[in-house]
Parts: C-alpha cells; sequence; structure tokens
C-alpha cells in the first residue's frame, strides 16, 4: 500500500474500521483538539463520552500521549467539535465547519496563537460572563 503525506492510500472497496491515521504535527494536533474542545465550552468528560471513548482517552489525545487517532475517531471529534478534519489534522484551512458565527471563529483563531495562560484568562472570562444574569432593559431584551 503506498502512501500520501504519510498517510496510507485508501482503497476503493471503503476506509477500514481499524485504519489509524498518522497526525503529522504531533506537536500541535493535541492542542488543536484542546482548543476546539475548550471553545465547545466541553469538559474532557463530556467530550468523551459524545465521541464515544473514556475520559482518560480524551487526556491522552490532549497531552500527547496517543501518537496516532483512529480514523472513525477522527470524524466523530470533528463532527461533535465542529471543525474540520484537515484543521484537525495538519492545522490546515479553516477551524471550522461552518457552524460557527464570525466573532467565535474570530477569537479561535486568536486563541490558536495565545500562551496558555492568556487562554485559561480567556475560557475563565467567557465562563464567568455567560454565569452572570442578562441585565434587564425598560420595556424590551
Amino acid at each position: 500500500m503506498g502512501c500520501i503525506l504519510g498517510m496510507p492510500k485508501i482503497q476503493s472497496q471503503g476506509i477500514p474500521k481499524s485504519l489509524n491515521v498518522r497526525l503529522t504535527y504531533m506537536v500541535t494536533w493535541n492542542k488543536r483538539i484542546t482548543i476546539a474542545r475548550t471553545a465547545a465550552n466541553l469538559s474532557k468528560t463530556e467530550l468523551a463520552k459524545l465521541v464515544g471513548v473514556s475520559n482518560p482517552t480524551v487526556s491522552d489525545w490532549e497531552s500527547g500521549d496517543i501518537k496516532k487517532l483512529e480514523a472513525e475517531n477522527l470524524l466523530k471529534l470533528c463532527e461533535v467539535l465542529h471543525v474540520s478534519p484537515r484543521w484537525l489534522q495538519f492545522g490546515e484551512g479553516d477551524m471550522t465547519t461552518g457552524n460557527y458565527d464570525k466573532k467565535i471563529q474570530t477569537v479561535l483563531r486568536a486563541m490558536e496563537n495565545m500562551p496558555e495562560y492568556k487562554k485559561d484568562m480567556l475560557v475563565q472570562a467567557s465562563t464567568s460572563l455567560t454565569e452572570q444574569p442578562e441585565p434587564k432593559h425598560n420595556g424590551t431584551q
């Protein structure tokens, strides 16, 4: 079986369920999962349940302890997190699959280049804002 960009060519009969997709940028794909999970406002436990894997698996993906991601899990992650497979694997193209509005996409792009402490500050501020009650307006909302 030949390879394209380090990934096995797929035969015409379809993708085998056990096919592992090698993520070429091991340093960053785990960070992209963390960014997308945080943007989706999901905990690791919630993501694990939605994808159908264990909590430690999600932790291992994000820490980089798992070096390969099964094709089925890659596709489920992308569906749940509303990100493109190309972005998740290679960091190329648009992050989102179009299910987020432009303001959210702008924040997500900015987060990609932030140091971890700034990402944490942004997540904390976002969480705090969502927990505050909406201000009451006279007559209209």
